[in-house]
């Protein structure tokens, strides 16, 4: 089962076309159901949709995500192999450590997170006899 997705700007919604070949194989080597229709991916931003979306569609999506990352980086890809994964998976987790650390060392950050600890050494050093 091979995959076609088309994506419609104006919608900005991603249809899943199965046919036999390496999606439906996945799928069922891992027990899901597959996607025939994706929303707007921009919706999995919201935890609750996310918690509320089948397995199937946020692993769809996920896909969708990781093939958009393969489109913009410009490189040919003639297949998926490990390297190619752990690389995206690299960008990913720079990313989020960069913006991790953006907020970490923002200044109302750490008065808020001063706060906190000034908070719980005031419990931790309270004697409750």
């Amino acid at each position: 089962m091979s995959v076609n997705t088309e994506t419609s700007p104006a919608q900005g919604q991603t249809t899943v076309l199965e046919k036999d070949g390496v999606y439906a194989s996945l799928f069922e080597k891992i027990n899901l159901a597959p996607a025939s229709n994706l929303g707007d991916i921009n919706a999995f931003l919201d935890d609750a949709a996310l918690s509320d979306a089948p397995a199937g569609e946020r692993l769809t999506a996920a896909m969708q995500v990781f093939m958009d990352c393969i489109r913009k980086s410009g490189q040919q890809v003639e297949k998926l192999d490990k390297t190619l994964i752990d690389h995206h998976i690299a960008e990913l987790d720079y990313q989020i450590s960069r913006q991790l650390d953006a907020v970490m060392h923002h200044e109302a950050f750490q008065k808020v997170e001063s706060l906190w600890r000034g908070l719980q050494q005031l419990v931790d050093n309270t004697d409750y006899r």
